[in-house]
Parts: structure tokens; sequence; C-alpha cells
């Protein structure tokens, strides 16, 4: 029966994609392949199948969200490989199969083999191929890295064992050694050198290589990448073709020459007196200094670099070295005893690049040398934040940004490090400054307290500081209280900080009785000044803070609100013994305050409901059900984010929960039953339709996605309307159809779905737009699809303008052949207008996707490539050519080689998303 059900299932599989010659073809093929009959009889017809597959590109990575089975680890290209070994035959065979199979389905399996090997590093299958020329080794192929030449691939991979191999065969082949995809990597050479390579580098440029190719690096120290300043990078020793850690990069532990320092003597030889070389031996020098390469500066300045002399960023090696993260304290004292002097005025001295990057030791050997810790510049404006090097490209350089203008110290610097930098030990560059006689200037201990350490604290505190002076609003005692540091915030109250409002209240959530009964003493009030803020129950129950709850309302402090009890259940992220106890105390205050009563309540409750049991918190919900009236809930995330839930992990929507912020306008408020289908749990959901909680459209939506159809057959029993439609949302039809249920679809369709609903008119992030035959083909459930044609679907039902496609556009790029040919037969227009954006023609893509036989299948059936059809003729090719597709480019150009000199071969924007051929009027082909 196993085996039965396998062949059935692979047969039903490759009858998607591949047209049988007679009926039973596919059958009696699996059944071959299954029983192992005579065994390389079996094998070479189950290597057909998967010469098809590899020729068409229809070995694909496998859905996050459709593939119960999903592996990370088993993308397309895991696959082919794993299918191919599996097969067993000798290379012998296989290769000699691939040359005797001189048509464009044989090249382009054995290029999608060669692909797939590149990506899985089965060298066996790359040399193998090389070897006998099925390949050629100058054509690029996608790797998990973008489109890269083969010699490109092995050299950035020359660190892994037997990857030299690769690149001594292609240049014994003739490959290219300057070849290589600038959007997509380096050169060979570059990272040969980076790696460590001697043997490679020399190869290389022996065969040719351009040592002197440059990339520019506008947003560091170091301003261009050749092969001479890729070595310096080499500092840890790669594993050589033995298995064996060589001498290369920084660890000499032999007293031998490191193989970095023999490359890079060797490139420094090739340069000569151009400009151009002396640019790169000075970037040389910078980048030595910046990666702390003591070795190597020596070299660079007798090849003729300069310590004074900037680079191509405007650095010296000084500042390069003073800038640079780490222990950078060796190279700057190699450099100031060669000569280098440190800046004295200006934008950022080399004190302030190491206060704010560099570590205690580079800072000392800086003031050893007699630099002024007291150094004053003017703020930094915007364009001149690149003087701190890449790491303010990040998400942090706007929140620098806010403060870039008001630091003007090397203290200055050395704090800011807290606000964009998680450096370890960062703080103590601040304590070696003060302690080396840096003065203060104002908010220094604001921003101090963001360290959270005792010595920089009480550095600043031992001189004369205003504890209330405050930086950018706010003052040291709201920032201890932010951060939790609740004994300094004691100390300083006790010191004489002045309570301005709100500390009370920002003290529930990591407070202590204690400490807010002294704040309280102090004069602190409980209502703070902004009057949209959340309560202090509120924000004590947001951090679970169970001792100040019960102490407040025991005092009479603070009033149960349904903003508490929201946080309490929501934020929680432990479940303890006592949660039930907990959350009935603030249930016991609630009638205290009931006069209060408004809709809010029910919205806020709800949601506490909705998450109870979504996390399937039983006993609690039955507490909560007790309050009556909870309908709707909110869900923690714009509207437009709405639909992620349909594709999302649980842990991914209850992490949701902990951003609640049930203050925050425009956001979604659904059915309660909601959360409970989320937690893929009915019995959830059964206790609160026993309740009489009422079905809306997305409670629909979400039991077709994670529940059978008996459940689905139940939510419609209870009210819910199998022709509900959400706005930027699937109907339950298409949303039934794209998921592949056919007994779903067949129940929508009982209870009066619409069959011809079109599409959603935008994208979202889960999914493209699709009507439910679109849905259904995008599939490729044959049974589905005719079951929807019955039902009188439109097969030529128009797309979605953005992202949207026909059936048989869709059949065609998933490479459908059987399913294409159905479609036809029904009447689609094999020449559809493509969707305004993003869009494609059957022809297109098809194209796109290299599906060969399908390209051949449209062109055979009149799909047009001149007059009407010459634009899509020609994006076909230009798609084809931009993907790879070689055979695929080939047959389309010699298909109609009569209209190659159509103007849409130079139409700049041909391939753009948005293109249209109207797009081109008034274009002169002159």
């Amino acid at each position: 029966m196993a085996r039965s059900g396998a062949v059935e299932a692979a047969t039903k599989a490759i009858s998607k994609t591949m047209p049988e010659l007679f009926p039973g073809e596919h059958q009696a093929r699996m059944e071959l392949v299954a029983s192992g009959g005579n065994g390389l009889e079996a094998k070479l017809e189950a290597f057909q199948v998967l010469c098809y597959q590899l020729s068409n590109k229809l070995i694909e990575d496998p859905s996050y969200y459709d593939d119960e089975d999903y592996d990370e680890n088993s993308d397309k290209y895991a696959q082919t490989v794993r299918m191919f070994r599996d097969l067993d035959l000798p290379p012998d065979l296989w290769t000699e199969i691939f040359i005797e199979q001189k048509t464009r389905t044989g090249a382009a399996a054995a290029e999608a083999l060669f692909e797939a090997a590149i990506n899985e590093g089965d060298l066996e299958i790359i040399m193998t191929l090389l070897k006998s020329g099925v390949v050629d080794p100058d054509v690029p192929v996608w790797t998990c890295d973008g489109m890269q030449y083969p010699i490109q691939w092995a050299a950035s991979r020359i660190e892994r064992r037997g990857h030299s191999n690769v690149i001594k065969l292609l240049v014994e082949l003739g490959a290219d050694v300057n070849k290589w995809t600038q959007e997509y990597g380096n050169s060979a050479l570059l990272d040969a050198a980076r790696s460590g390579s001697f043997e490679i580098v020399r190869l290389l440029v022996e065969h040719g290589a351009d040592f002197r190719d440059l990339l520019d690096n506008k947003t560091d120290y170091i301003g261009m990448d050749t092969p001479l300043i890729a070595v310096i990078y080499n500092k840890v020793p790669p594993v050589n073709d033995s298995g064996c850690s060589g001498p290369r990069g920084g660890n000499n532990t032999e007293g031998q020459e490191l193989e970095s320092v023999g490359i890079f003597r060797y490139l420094l030889s090739l340069h000569g007196d151009t400009k151009k070389d002396r640019d790169i031996i000075q970037e040389a020098l910078i980048a030595a200094a910046a990666l702390g390469r003591t070795d190597l500066i020596p070299l660079a300045l007798d090849a003729g670099a300069e310590l004074q002399t900037p680079g191509r960023n405007g650095f010296t090696a000084l500042q390069a070295a003073s800038g640079s993260y780490g222990d950078k304290s060796a190279v700057i004292r190699q450099l100031l005893t060669l000569g280098a002097r440190p800046k004295k005025t200006g934008i950022l001295s080399e004190l302030h690049l190491a206060a704010f990057k560099s570590s205690p030791n580079t800072i000392r050997a800086l003031i050893e040398h007699g630099m002024d810790v007291n150094m004053w510049i003017p703020g930094l404006k915007e364009r001149q934040l690149n003087f701190l090097g890449r790491y303010l490209l990040s998400e942090q350089k706007k929140e620098f940004f806010k403060i870039a203008h008001l630091l003007h110290t090397p203290l200055d610097f050395a704090l800011a490090a807290a606000t964009c930098v998680l450096e370890k030990d960062r703080e103590l560059n601040a304590v070696v400054l003060l302690r080396a006689g840096a003065r203060l200037t104002g908010g220094e201990l604001v921003r101090a307290i963001k360290f959270n350490n005792d010595e920089l604290l009480n550095c600043i505190l031992e001189q004369e500081t205003d504890i209330n002076q405050a930086w950018c609003g706010l003052t040291a005692l709201q920032a201890c209280l932010d951060s939790g540091a609740l004994e300094m915030a004691e100390k300083l109250v006790r010191r004489g900080a002045r309570l301005n409002g709100g500390e009370v209240s920002a003290a529930f959530e990591k407070g202590t009785p204690k400490f807010i009964s002294t704040l309280l003493s102090y004069g602190g009030g409980l209502n703070g000044k902004d009057e949209l803020a959340p309560s202090p129950l509120e924000r004590a129950c947001s951090k679970q803070n169970w001792p100040v709850i019960e102490w407040a309302l025991q005092k009479g402090l603070v009033d149960y609100s349904p903003g508490a009890l929201c946080a309490a259940v929501c934020l929680s992220r432990h479940k303890s013994e006592r949660r039930l106890e907990q959350i009935k105390l603030l249930l016991h205050h609630r009638k205290r305050v009931l006069h209060h009563y408004n809709p809010i309540w029910s919205l806020l409750e709800g949601t506490a409901a909705g998450y109870a049991a979504l996390c399937g918190e039983e006993d609690i919900l039955d507490v909560l059900l007790l309050l009556g009236d909870l309908e709707k809930c909110i869900i923690p995330m714009y509207p437009t984010s709405l639909v992620v839930l349909l594709s999302w992990e649980y842990d991914w929507v209850t992490e949701q929960y902990s951003k609640l912020d049930w203050t925050k306008p425009g956001q979604p408020t659904v059915s309660i039953l909601v959360p409970a289908i989320l937690s893929r749990c009915w019995d959830n959901v059964e206790r609160l339709l026993n309740k009489g909680c009422k079905a809306d459209g997305f409670s629909l939506l979400a039991t077709i996605r994670f529940f059978d159809n008996d459940q689905v057959i139940q939510l419609l029993s209870s009210g819910a309307r199998a022709d509900t439609r959400l706005k930027d949302f699937d109907s339950p039809l298409q949303l039934a159809a794209r998921l592949g249920r056919l007994d779903v679809v067949r129940t929508l369709l009982h209870h009066g779905a619409n069959v011809n609903d079109p599409p959603a008119q935008t994208k979202t992030h889960w999914s493209l737009p699709r009507a439910a035959l679109q849905a259904a083909t995008e599939t490729g459930n044959q049974e589905l699809i005719d079951l929807l044609l019955e039902a009188g679907a439109d097969v030529n039902g128009p797309p979605a303008p953005d992202g949207g496609a026909t059936a048989l556009q869709l059949a065609a790029i998933k490479g459908y052949l059987p399913i294409a040919q159905r479609l036809l037969d029904a009447g689609a227009q094999i020449d559809a207008t493509r969707a305004r954006v993003a869009g494609r023609t059957a022809l297109e893509g098809a194209a796109e996707h290299g599906r060969l036989d399908m390209v051949q299948f449209l062109l055979e059936n009149g799909a047009l490539t001149f007059d009407d059809g010459a634009c899509q003729y020609h994006r076909a090719m230009g798609f084809a050519r931009k993907n790879g597709h070689r055979a695929v480019l080939q047959l389309l150009e010699h298909w109609d080689e009569g209209d190659m000199d159509s103007f849409w071969c130079n139409w700049d924007g041909l391939l753009d998303d948005d293109f249209q051929e109207e797009d081109a009027d008034g274009y002169d082909s002159e």
C-alpha cells in the first residue's frame, strides 16, 4: 500500500508539468522506478524525468507557508543534488548521456545540475561536468550570492576544502580570470587575496588577472578595495586543501612569514609609479593601520606610502587606526614612532575617534603622546557622519544624528557611544578620559546612566556636577527610572534630585513599594504630565510587577482599569502558578469602578480574553468570559499587516502582543474568535461559540487556513457567510483555492460563494492577488481547476493590477504544460494582457522562469512574436538572458530571427516591472 501511494503521488506530481506521450505513461514510468525492475533501466527512466525537471527549472524551493514538511536546508539546489545522487549512475554514463544529447533540453539540464552543484559545493559533480565539456566555464550561474561566474564563485570559497582545485581546472580550461559580475561579489583575484592563498593569487596573476582592479568604498576609512588591500583583511588562517590550518593570516605561531605578508609583498612588487598605483599603495597603508597590521605598515611605507597623506576618504593612517574598533594601541604607538603627527584642529581628532569607537588602551596611547583630552570641535553636521565610519549607516544613525550637533569633546563622544554602539567595555573610554582630566560641560550624568557602570557614575559625581541638569529633555533621575537603575535613582533623590512629574508612575514598572514610598515622601505624585500616558497600574502590569500591583491596590493608591487587565494578561512572558490568583485580584477591584464603565472596557477586556484563548489559558479565559459582552478584541498590529496572521507561526503571533499599545489608534479589531482560531485549538473556539461569540469575515479566513472542512462547516452554520469579502484580502473561496483545499472549495460553492470574485486590488506581504481559478492554477491542482471551470469560472478572468496574472499566465510561469493545454482548450487567450505592475504575459513568464518546454509549447500554439507581439517577444528574450536561461534564449532567438532588429531590443525600460507597450509611444527607433 505504501509503495502504491508513493507511485500515485509521484505520478500526480510529474503530471502537473510533464505531458504524456500516451495515456498512463507517467504511471508506468513511476511503477518501473519504484519496483527497481531492471536496475539500470529504472535509473535511466528516473534520470530522464530528472533531466526534464532540470531543463525546465521545475525543482523549486519549498514554500514556508504551504509545505507541511518544510525544511530550510532542503532548497531546490539541495533537492537537485540529492535526487541526482540517489540515482547512483556512474559518472561516465551520465556525462556520456549529456554529451550525446545535443539538444537544448540536455544542455539546459546539464547547466541546471551544474548550478545546483555550485550552490551545494558538490565538487565531484562540478569537476566532472567541467572536464566533460558539457558546461561552459565562462557562463555565469545563480548562486546564493547572486549571479556569479564559476571562477568568481570558487574564489569566494577558496578556504573550503577542494575549491582551489576548481579554480585550477577552470584556468586550465581557459576560463577568463577577469570575468565577474560586479553587482554580486568580487573578482576572483580579490577574493583569493582576501582568503590568503598565495598559490591561487600567483596563478591568477600569471594568467592575466587585473591586480589593479578597483572597487570604491565610500562608507569607511578605507576608500577602495583592490587585491592589495583585500589581503590585509586576512587575519584568520583558513583550512587548506589537506584539511589543516596553514600559516596564513595573522596567527604566526612559529616565527615563519605569514602567507598574507608574502602575498602583500608580491602584489606590491607588481605596482609601479603611476598615479593609480601610488593611490592604491597609499590606501593600503590606511587599511593596514585600520586593521592593526603592524607587519604590513613598513612594507607600504617602503613602497612609497606617506604617513601624513590622507586616503581617498580623507583619513590619515593614524586617524584610521584611532577610529577602528578594538585595541589599536600597538599600531598607534608604531605610527607615532615612525613620525605620524596627530591632528590638532578641525573635525574629529584621533582622540575623538578613539573615544567613540576604540578601546581604553588606544585612548591611553594617544594621551601619552600629549593629545588634549578637552579638545573642542564644532558639532557634526549630517554629511560629516561618515567620519565616524561604516557603523553609522545602520538604523542607529537617525538616533545618533539627533545629538551629533551637541558633541564637542572626546568625553562627549565616549558617552555618545551608548546611543548607538553596543560594544563591551566602551564605558571605560569615558573613565580613562575623566581620570586624565576631562572636564564636564553638562549632561554627562544623564548620558552615563545608560552604561550602568558604577565607576563611571562615581567619576562624574566626584566632580561638581548639577544632578538636576537635563540632557535632551531627560534628567538623570528620569534616565535611572527608564533603565531600572533604582539604587542610583534613590541616591540621586536623597542628594536632592528634583521630581518633575511622572517619576512615580515610571517607578511602578521596575520599582519596589519601598522605593515608590520614598518618591512619594519626597513630594512625588501619581499623575504625570502626559494625560495620554499609561496609568501607574498599567505600567506595573505591563512589567508584571505584582508586588507593587498588590501593594498599590491594597493601599488604594490606584484603581482598576481595563488597560491594566489587558497588560496583565497579554504582556506576561512567564506563566506562574499564581497567575490566575493575580488576575482575580485585579478583577476583585473592578467592581469599585464599574460606574466608570464604557464601550472601550469591552474591547480591552475582550483583547485580554482573546489572548488567553490564543495561549490556551482556559482557566483565565473562563474567568474573563464571566465579564460578559466580549465580542471584539484588538489585534496588535497595523491593519495592513493583519493578513500576515494567515501565514506566520504561532510564536510570531504571540510575540506581537508583547508590543501591545491599546492607546494607539487604527489597530484592527476582530471577533474574539480570531485569536482562538489562531491558537490552532478548536476546543478554544467552541468554548467561545458556546458563549454566543459571533464570527466575522476574518474568522472564516483563519478557519480555512488552519482547520479542516468540518470546522469550516461548523463556522458557516454559526452565521459566517461564504460570500463575505474583506478589503485587500482573498475571498474565502480564493483562499481555499490558493491552499488547494478541494473539499472546502466544494463547501463554499455550496454555500453561495462567488466563483468569479475578482482578485484583491493590492498585493500583500503573504501572497499576490488571485481569483479562485488563478489561485487553483498556481497550485497545479487539476481536479480543483476542473471543479471551478465546471462551476462557471472565467478562464480569462482579468489579473489584479499589481502582481496579478491570468490563469494561463500562471500555468506558463509554473511550467504546468498539461494545465496550460486544458486552459487553452477552455478558451484561454494565449496573448492576454499582463498586469499593469509586475505583470508578465504567458510567454514572458515562461521565459523568465526557464520553462523551456512551455516556451516551445506557447510558440507552437501561436504566441505572437511580431507586430503586436514584438514587445513580449523581446521582453521574453530579455528575461531569459537576465536570469541565465541560455537554452530558452537560444530557442527564442532562433524562432523568429527576422525580427531581431525590432526597436524593442533597444528600449531601456523593456524589463521594468511597470512597463507597458504604450510607454514606448513616440520612441524614435532611429
